[in-house]
């Protein structure tokens, strides 16, 4: 779907019984005057009775990176320091891109508990969530 304005897509799962019934909606928006992409994953819990689970957010490169860098410039993260906010993935050549993810505010309430990387072609972001 998409919002009556058309700025911004939204996506919402078809089969809460495979996310132990909570219900997912990705909302999806090009910030053009920033140069950015913004992804919002909102949880719903539709029962009385608190979900606790794991969720893994993961981006696919479409190449090789170099390395990746916290913004307060720790080398290859497993996990973000306590005023970290997010990660620069370092291109492994020229024409690529470096790509910058904010995953939290320094003062959020909720961090990625893990960072992992696999053959440097992908980045899990891991969190533990109650709701």
């Amino acid at each position: 779907m998409m919002t009556a304005d058309g700025k911004e897509y939204v996506m919402q799962n078809q089969y809460p019984q495979q996310m132990m019934n909570l219900e997912v909606i990705r909302r999806v928006r090009l910030l053009e005057k920033e140069g950015v992409v913004r992804y919002i994953e909102v949880f719903h819990n539709p029962t009385s009775a608190p979900i606790s689970t794991m969720v893994d957010l993961r981006t696919n490169f479409n190449g090789r990176f170099k390395d990746v860098v916290t913004d307060r410039g720790q080398a290859n993260p497993t996990t973000l320091g306590k005023r970290e906010q997010g990660v620069l993935v370092l291109p492994s050549n020229a024409n690529q891109k470096a790509l910058a993810y904010v995953v939290c505010s320094s003062r959020a309430g909720l961090k990625a508990e893990a960072i992992s990387t696999q053959n440097q072609y992908n980045m899990t972001f891991h969190y533990q969530i109650s709701v």
